[in-house]
């Protein structure tokens, strides 16, 4: 009788060992996945906010000089910074992901300025700010411009 006791307790120990062996690995994956999917999501959310900002400068320029618009989005967590680069061909969104800070970068054939005050280039959005609903004013100049700027 004390043997068979034995038995069911190792037999009890071995079937612990495997639902760990298998339950720890599967747990490790499933973790990695997410927060992979995560930083992609992310990564799709800045790549909308840029394509979003871009056809906006073409519709406000269509529009013809002194037309403005102003474009109501949702700028993601994570984001730094959005610039426009010093010769006005590119859109830069700067973000945090789980690789460090990465920059997402949008080429232009209009030339972008940051806001009416400014040259060309500059910082459009800055992460003192804030994430979420945010309000961006694109303004046709009779240069063929677009300056953008945030709007309270």
């Amino acid at each position: 009788m004390g043997c068979v006791r034995g038995q069911v307790s190792v037999e009890y120990l071995v079937i612990i060992a495997f639902t760990f062996a298998i339950l720890v690995p599967a747990l490790y994956f499933f973790s990695a996945f997410s927060q992979d999917s995560s930083s992609n999501v992310a990564a799709a959310q800045n790549v909308r906010l840029g394509n979003e900002m871009i056809a906006t400068s073409v519709k406000v320029v269509a529009q013809g000089s002194g037309s403005w618009l102003t474009l109501e989005t949702t700028v993601p967590d994570g984001v730094k910074e959005i610039n426009v680069s010093k010769d006005g061909k590119e859109l830069v969104i700067t973000f945090d992901s789980p690789y460090g800070e990465t920059s997402a970068v949008f080429f232009s054939d209009l030339t972008l300025n940051a806001s009416l005050s400014h040259g060309l280039g500059g910082s459009v959005f800055r992460s003192g700010a804030h994430a979420g609903l945010t309000k961006f004013r694109f303004t046709a100049q009779e240069s063929g411009q677009v300056a953008i700027e945030e709007r309270p």
